[in-house]
């Protein structure tokens, strides 16, 4: 359908049929298609994202943030033998297998 063709076809709904459309699209749709919706209800947003998007980042909020990933990547066992699963069977990693097999 061509985009004449979807005008023709939205000026035969009410209002409430094309708001109704738009959320669902809003609604079930991916974040990049909420932000594209978004930003035809709010241009005001939408010009506030771009000059935000095209600024470098604070070296120091960056830096935080990759300690805290760090810090919690940490916290989480990575080992076979620490990840709380009970080793038997021979098995390497602590993988136990379906009975039967």
């Amino acid at each position: 359908m061509n985009r004449d063709e979807f005008f023709a076809k939205l000026a035969d709904r009410s209002a409430d049929q094309v708001a109704k459309a738009m959320w669902n699209l809003y609604w079930r749709g991916s974040a990049q298609m909420r932000e594209r919706i978004e930003a035809e209800l709010d241009p005001e947003q939408k010009e506030a994202r771009k000059r935000a998007a095209a600024e470098p980042p604070d070296p120091d909020l960056v830096l935080l943030d990759a300690r805290t990933f760090a810090a919690l990547a940490g916290a989480v066992p990575t080992s076979p033998a620490t990840d709380g699963f009970r080793r038997g069977n021979g098995h390497s990693g602590g993988y136990i297998p379906p009975a039967g097999r």
